[in-house]
């Protein structure tokens, strides 16, 4: 918070005497509302050229991506469904959209980045909206010089500490990750009264970790989530391949033997008769 009351003060600064500055003329007024409605050019531009492409990042970054990691972050509380985000982030897509609003999503790196600096209750998410709601209502565009100019450097720590979270969330993939805990404890009903962490082997570990290596790989590589998030399933299928092979194997000779004793239960029973005992 204070790098970005700082930024702002540098920002305010610079609109006011940069020699190319454009400072708005009319920086406070009332908002008010206009519809826009996209033409033919623009449908197909931009709902097929721009929204198919987003529709790999927005759905792991804004809603899978923002399930697990409020898990990981706060597990003693309830974690939003995909169904609940994948809802909020149309609507408000669906909505904004015909007032000129910019294309909107929750993402995880903005939820690693207040629980960073601090914000781990629903009030701090409800105050940084009211304060939204007061600048998109009597000050709008009149944000863009300022934003313009807000200091890069200072821009880049804000993301670095964000990053820095979203990193160390990688740390728990291997202990205390959200697929690893299971019941421990259940009471006369069967409902589960605790649960505890599965230990994992040095084998399961290496998986785990080099899966993940490569979906960064692939991301940083070719810069698009669903080329990573593809590479990565690739690499676990890969490694998890063999021990279902094999497993895939072992059942099929358990059923080939249960046939088989089948078959020779049968033959004793009728060799078992009067007329047809075996000696």
């Amino acid at each position: 918070m204070l790098i970005f009351v700082l930024g702002i003060a540098i920002g305010t600064i610079r609109m006011h005497t940069a020699d190319d500055a454009i400072i708005p003329p009319h920086p406070f007024h009332i908002w008010r509302p206009v519809l826009y409605v996209p033409r033919g050019s623009v449908w197909v531009n931009q709902a097929l050229g721009a929204a198919l492409a987003q529709l790999p990042l927005t759905t792991l970054n804004s809603i899978v991506a923002v399930t697990h990691l409020s898990a990981d972050l706060m597990p003693n509380r309830p974690a939003p469904s995909e169904s609940h985000l994948g809802i909020s982030v149309a609507a408000i897509n669906l909505v904004g959209c015909w007032f000129g609003a910019m294309p909107t999503c929750h993402g995880s790196g903005g939820l690693a980045g207040q629980f960073r600096f601090g914000a781990r209750s629903g009030s701090s998410v409800i105050f940084l909206g009211l304060i939204k709601v007061f600048l998109g209502l009597f000050v709008g565009e009149g944000l863009l010089g300022l934003l313009r100019v807000f200091p890069k450097s200072l821009l880049g720590v804000m993301v670095v500490a964000a990053g820095i979270e979203l990193a160390k969330v990688g740390e728990s993939l291997n202990s205390g990750a959200r697929d690893l805990w299971e019941d421990a404890e259940a009471d006369a009903e069967g409902h589960s009264t605790a649960r505890k962490s599965r230990e994992l082997s040095d084998h399961e570990k290496r998986e785990r970790w080099s899966t993940m290596l490569v979906t960064i790989a692939g991301i940083l590589a070719f810069r698009n989530d669903a080329v990573g998030f593809i590479a990565g399933m690739l690499w676990h299928w890969g490694l998890t391949a063999p021990e279902k092979w094999a497993g895939w194997r072992a059942r099929q000779e358990e059923a080939r033997w249960d046939s088989a004793d089948e078959e020779t239960q049968t033959l004793l029973q009728s060799h078992d008769r009067p007329e047809g005992r075996m000696v």
